[in-house]
């Protein structure tokens, strides 16, 4: 049964991936901020900091990305389809957003090799680091259940019925 999810749900994924996304720019924006900002308007600022604009873009961008994990990760939604399949239909459409926020922003230039290059590795390395903490957490998750579980199985047995 799928728990029931509401607005504070939505607002705090979509919050706690910006705050990550917005961590991850800054990390970038000190490294390579000023050999980037020819060629990014993420970095036009060089290595002094992300400009406001980039921020509201990044924070439309992951509340767009929330509506697809609602999308695709809803019961209430799509009902037959596997979670692989619905992860790569939200993979999928993530790079299609953000290919569309590229062009239409100018993060980087579209028709540069490297550009994409750097876009993939680094959102690769994003989604590895995301379902690392998924897989940890559900693992978290499961031992405290199981260990639950104990407790009630041996409070059942102690209770003589």
């Amino acid at each position: 049964m799928e728990e029931k999810k509401t607005i504070f749900d939505f607002g705090t994924r979509v919050f706690c991936s910006f705050g990550f996304s917005m961590m991850f720019m800054a990390v970038f924006s000190g490294l390579v901020g000023d050999e980037a900002k020819e060629v990014s308007t993420l970095f036009a600022l060089g290595t002094k900091g992300v400009p406001v604009y980039v921020i509201w873009q990044f924070l439309g961008i992951n509340i767009l990305i929330g509506g697809f994990n609602f999308l695709f990760f809803s019961e209430r939604i799509i009902r037959e389809m596997s979670v692989f399949v619905r992860t790569l239909c939200m993979l999928g459409s993530v790079v299609v957003l953000i290919g569309f926020f590229a062009y239409f922003f100018g993060w980087f230039p579209i028709d540069m090799w490297q550009a994409w290059l750097g876009f993939f590795v680094s959102f690769g390395t994003c989604f590895a680091i995301s379902l690392f903490i998924m897989k940890w957490k559900e693992k978290v998750e499961n031992r405290k259940m199981e260990e639950g579980l104990k407790r009630v199985k041996e409070k059942l047995e102690d209770a003589d019925f």
